[in-house]
């Protein structure tokens, strides 16, 4: 019997990992779309055909409930970004997005079966129970200058063994939904590490040029859209998948 990540309760039916009112805005201009998601770095990218993308590990009372809810709030503030349609988002609204993407995050990240999942049920239950983003969590939102179908990746950050580090591991999630990208990164730290100053180190890109970071919210208003994109001729959004060096100095003591 298969129980649901966020309240425990009994699942029993697939729910869709994508709302309703994404498919309709998104997939609706779309002949074809794919949803991509690369599980670790040592495996294979796990590729979904069609956009009815079912996950079994929420329950029906969570996705009509508390997920429903933040659907129709957050609604007003995604819509016009998928859209590419200029908008102000003010500081709750940057709060509410955050949780939502943390909230998709997680959902895809279930859709693995081998259960090897980085958020943890305390992570889950505080954002449903606490409304709260999970520590050392960054989330940026980036401008993609055609309509991307559906797509999402989730890969893990590892940290060799061999060499001391205050990490312990972490995880980057990224989507892309009409013309607006979303990535989320979550990084653990070893025990007695936690009030050391740390980075994750990037590939070059003009990252500070594409991405607006909405939390932790640093700015008081963001104005979209923003002068630059996301594209195919330029900084791809397969290369913002894949902006964090996956090596042992991908992770390290600042």
């Amino acid at each position: 019997m298969r129980t649901c990540i966020f309240c425990n309760g009994t699942v029993i039916t697939g729910e869709h990992a994508w709302p309703r009112w994404i498919l309709r805005s998104v997939v609706g201009r779309q002949q074809q779309t794919h949803i991509e998601a690369q599980l670790g770095p040592e495996r294979l990218p796990k590729l979904w055909r069609g956009s009815e993308i079912k996950v079994k590990y929420v329950c029906s009372s969570c996705n009509n409930g508390w997920m429903s809810e933040l659907e129709s709030l957050v609604r007003r503030i995604i819509g016009p970004l998928v859209a590419d349609l200029s908008i102000r988002l003010n500081h709750a609204d940057q709060w509410l997005m955050s949780i939502w993407s943390l909230k998709t995050a997680m959902v895809f990240e279930c859709t693995n079966p081998t259960k090897d999942w980085f958020y943890s049920g305390e992570d889950r239950q505080e954002l449903v129970q606490s409304i709260s983003i999970p520590a050392d969590t960054t989330i940026w939102i980036g401008r993609l200058s055609g309509d991307s179908p559906l797509s999402g990746e989730g890969r893990k950050l590892f940290c060799d063994p061999r060499h001391a580090s205050p990490f312990s591991g972490g995880y980057v999630s990224t989507f892309g939904v009409g013309r607006l990208a979303i990535q989320i990164l979550t990084t653990r730290k070893r025990p007695g590490f936690e009030q050391v100053r740390t980075t994750v180190h990037l590939k070059r890109g003009p990252w500070g040029r594409l991405l607006t970071q909405i939390w932790p919210i640093t700015k008081t208003t963001v104005r979209w859209p923003p002068a630059a994109s996301f594209s195919r001729s330029g900084i791809s959004l397969d290369e913002l998948c894949e902006r964090f060096i996956p090596t042992r100095r991908a992770m390290t003591e600042r």
